[in-house]
């Protein structure tokens, strides 16, 4: 899986008036505001089901996203890591969401070296 600046956690990420862009895409997606029923946005939440027998992540985000916050991927990434799943976490610097810094040769290396390791036959 290689994800790009992920929400893994619908709840956390509302704001606090409800009314940002992210939580209009949140309320489009679930039918409701997150905050006004926490548990199951939580539950629809990518964080909610993390697992030891995940597929293999790679998660890359830019440090200075203001649309989704990179905690968002720091935390999923440690709650994979935490439950024994493959996990790897590339921080962009000075990258914001949807940045060209995401496409440079440098990141899609990586990003290739990735799916090199995760689908190479065995």
């Amino acid at each position: 899986m290689v994800d790009y600046f992920v929400v893994s956690d619908l709840v956390s990420n509302s704001s606090p008036s409800g009314d940002a862009p992210t939580d209009q895409m949140t309320t489009n997606l679930l039918g409701y505001k997150a905050r006004e029923r926490p548990d199951a946005a939580h539950d629809a939440s990518p964080i909610a089901h993390v697992r030891a027998d995940a597929p293999p992540f790679l998660m890359l985000h830019g440090d200075a996203d203001p649309m989704v916050s990179p905690a968002q991927s720091q935390s999923f990434h440690e709650a994979l890591t935490k439950a024994g799943a493959r996990s790897e976490l590339i921080i962009v610097p000075g990258a914001i969401h949807e940045d060209a810094a995401f496409w440079t040769e440098d990141t899609l290396s990586q990003v290739r070296a990735f799916l090199d390791s995760t689908m190479r036959r065995r």
